[in-house]
């Protein structure tokens, strides 16, 4: 069921933390791509409907919160353009172009040769020097560089982004320029521009540390639900209710194995 989408149903969902969940049957969570080309942390927890001292599992429930603002917060303290690209072979053009009609805008996938630009964010960065950039080689072969952009000196650097596989699925790119500045002032642009992506990095590892917590809370919590529905507060002996389930358990035995 789709709280935003509630008519749409029957499509196969094989993101790689629903699939983890389900395999494993637990809590799972991560960094994906999703059909918009947006970077979402996703978390999908097992929903368990427990009779007893029996669990029976009925679906999951799975969060989602894009995260694209932290390359605005990067942007905006190391004052740079930063543009975000996604690798068109990770994306079904049909449904990423229906996704940005939606969002009011127009799509651009024939624009570059291997990529698609995903950021709502460019006034920094010129048309001209976005396209002088994406057309040049192969996307999975990115380097730092310098480009021009009429009398502007740029300094272009390319992080690859990965998602929880660890899968590499896109690019964010930092334009910054280096007309004016001395040989420091650049390295400490770059040094700043590293500093900050690590940040980001950190935020990401805090989101799963938070997460995991969570999971460790649920589980716990979960525990001692089971306990207070099975056992007296008092002795620590199972309750009437699983006393009469065990002895009816163990009286179906009897009569199977005739003892």
């Amino acid at each position: 069921m789709r709280v935003h989408q509630p008519k749409r149903h029957g499509d196969s969902i094989a993101r790689v933390t629903m699939l983890e969940a389900e395999r494993t049957g637990a809590e799972s969570h991560g960094m994906e791509i999703g059909p918009l080309g947006t970077f979402t942390l996703r978390l999908v927890h097992p929903w368990y409907v427990h009779d007893g001292a029996s669990s029976t599992l009925i679906g999951y429930v799975e969060l989602g919160m894009e995260v694209e603002h932290l390359f605005d917060e990067i942007e905006n303290m190391i004052d740079v353009g930063i543009s975000v690209f996604v690798e068109k072979s990770i994306l079904q053009r049909e449904r990423w172009e229906e996704g940005v009609r939606m969002l009011g805008r127009v799509p651009n996938w024939d624009r570059f040769p291997d990529l698609v630009s995903t950021a709502f964010r460019q006034e920094k960065i010129s048309a001209p020097l976005l396209d002088q950039f994406a057309r040049n080689g192969n996307s999975f072969t990115m380097k730092p560089k310098n480009m021009v952009d009429g009398e502007i000196n740029f300094r272009v650097v390319p992080v690859s982004l990965k998602d929880v596989s660890k899968k590499h699925i896109g690019y964010a790119v930092a334009f910054m320029d280096v007309t004016a500045k001395s040989v420091a002032a650049r390295n400490q642009v770059i040094m700043a521009l590293v500093f900050s992506m690590v940040v980001g990095l950190g935020l990401f590892a805090f989101f799963y540390r938070l997460l995991s917590r969570t999971e460790y809370r649920l589980i716990e919590a979960d525990k001692k639900l089971r306990a207070m529905a099975t056992h007296d507060g008092l002795t620590g002996l199972l309750n009437h209710r699983m006393f009469q389930s065990r002895l009816e358990e163990e009286s179906q035995r009897s009569a199977r194995y005739d003892k």
